[in-house]
């Protein structure tokens, strides 16, 4: 799956964070677990049909997860990375209530069977009036359709994930060094966090998150500043 975003950067950091003393254990497992699909849906949409064109397409670690409003069961857990739910027709309760619950940025919704609804440019509408109640993404799929923009999508999600997964670890290890004033432990993590793993890695996630707030701004030009410069020393240096 070329999910194009910092998938080098990252695995660049996951590397290195690991051996900086006084990273908590659960970050780390949390940073260096598998990006999970989960794809959700009531019982007839498609969900395995979708499962089965994200796996031929190279996604991985898709999971199929049991119907939503499923008579005398309660819904899925959602989980905390991507999530793909799929629908028909028109938005139904239950589909609001998956969409509502679901994590920010890493969510993305599919108009299955939307050759049903008429035309192509019918498939869009429905597809945007849905987007505009949810706020999530909306993708119009059909047994014809190309998977590209689907695939797209998911690939969207998955960056948010190892974003979110970067920005928090780089939290923690501030809380670290922080009960640390004077310690190694405060030495080790300041040396990481000036090191290029830790600054690429941290301008890709403010990239990637963006933010309106005025902090999210300054947050995103201070993390880009760090790494064009550190980019251009080594620039300077090669030559």
């Amino acid at each position: 799956m070329g999910d194009g975003y910092g998938a080098d950067e990252f695995e660049s950091f996951t590397r290195s964070v690991g051996d900086v003393v006084g990273v908590p254990t659960r970050v780390l497992d949390e940073l260096s677990s598998p990006i999970g699909i989960q794809v959700l849906g009531r019982a007839g949409v498609g969900r395995s049909t979708l499962v089965s064109l994200l796996e031929r397409s190279g996604c991985t670690n898709v999971a199929e997860a049991p119907a939503v409003d499923a008579p005398g069961r309660p819904d899925p857990d959602i989980g905390p990375d991507v999530v793909v739910h799929v629908f028909t027709g028109a938005l139904r309760t239950p589909d609001m209530r998956v969409l509502t619950n679901a994590p920010r940025g890493s969510t993305v919704a599919v108009l299955a069977k939307a050759d049903a609804l008429g035309s192509r440019d019918d498939a869009v509408r429905a597809a945007a009036t849905a987007a505009a109640k949810t706020g999530v993404r909306v993708i119009p799929t059909s047994a014809s359709a190309d998977a590209g923009a689907l695939v797209t999508a998911v690939e969207d999600c998955v960056r948010v994930v190892r974003a979110c997964r970067v920005r928090e670890t780089l939290d923690a290890l501030a809380v670290a060094a922080a009960r640390d004033v004077h310690g190694p432990t405060r030495d080790g993590i300041e040396d990481f966090l000036r090191s290029d793993p830790a600054v690429f890695a941290a301008a890709e996630a403010a990239a990637v998150l963006g933010g309106d707030r005025a902090g999210d701004r300054r947050r995103q030009e201070r993390a880009q500043r760090r790494a064009r410069t550190r980019r251009a020393v080594a620039a300077g240096t090669r030559r």
